[in-house]
């Protein structure tokens, strides 16, 4: 999943480049979230399986948007694939850049994985929400809720834009264990969101 470009507000422009399709695509995606005894934000956790379409693709751009009015931003981290490059805030998001451990060629794939962490975060969280440009293989999302604050459901919904009104996908329940696991074959591109209600 990927967001829209950040603005350059009190920062030079960020560089976009590692997010051309034509350069570097998606097999799949997959994202854990995590959210605490309080309803509040912890861990975002992203896994990428990706697929170089030309020679020299060095690095990957991520990004965290937060709601209107939002002033707590996650820190990044680097798990797998590569390390922390350069980094661009403004004041509703947050981008990463992901130096690969090797520049791919065209035709190599290699796993990413990193995580955003919300230290300090007070905000109830109710939406997991991202952006799928182009068609992948699969699509997963793992939901963790903490066994003390247990939402009543999970409701996944996608729309092709914004705009649009949300549909529908599946509607899943929440046992006392608070894990939820879905899984989406051949998702379609466009906005992809994991809600809970917690009354």
């Amino acid at each position: 999943m990927s967001f829209p470009p950040p603005s350059t507000v009190d920062a030079p422009p960020f560089p976009f480049a590692a997010e051309d399709p034509d350069r570097l695509g998606m097999v799949s995606v997959d994202v854990d979230v995590t959210v605490g005894e309080h309803r509040e934000w912890r861990e975002v956790a992203h896994h990428r399986f990706v697929l170089a379409k030309a020679d020299g693709v060095g690095s990957y751009v991520t990004g965290h948007r937060g709601p209107a009015g939002e002033r707590h931003q996650p820190e990044f981290e680097a798990l797998l694939g590569g390390e922390l490059g350069r980094q661009h805030r403004d004041h509703r998001a947050t981008y990463a850049e992901l130096v690969l451990d090797q520049p791919l060629r065209r035709g190599e794939a290699q796993v990413l994985e990193w995580r955003w962490l919300f230290a300090g975060c007070h905000r109830t969280a109710h939406r997991y929400r991202g952006h799928l440009r182009a068609g992948v293989h699969s699509l997963g999302a793992r939901l963790t809720f903490h066994p003390d604050a247990l939402p009543m459901r999970v409701r996944h919904t996608w729309q092709p834009d914004p705009a649009t009104c949300p549909e529908t996908v599946r509607t899943v329940a929440v046992d006392r264990t608070g894990l939820v696991e879905l899984l989406v074959p051949e998702p379609r591109p466009g906005w992809h969101s994991f809600h809970w209600d917690w009354e």
